[in-house]
């Protein structure tokens, strides 16, 4: 059984990590900016998923 939970940690540590890329770097990025809206989009809408699913 795929485990939704490493996915959702998967996601949000590479949201994290272009977010902290980001801000060390200093310069803004597209693409880290694109990375984290979509990571923190997607580990929403899986806990959304998983709380429907729980009900």
């Amino acid at each position: 059984m795929f485990r939704w939970e490493l996915l959702l940690a998967g996601t949000v540590a590479v949201a994290i990590w272009e977010l902290l890329r980001t801000v060390f770097t200093g310069a803004p990025d597209f693409k880290a900016a694109w990375f984290t809206m979509v990571g923190i989009s997607v580990a929403l809408g899986m806990l959304w998923i998983q709380e429907r699913r729980d009900t």
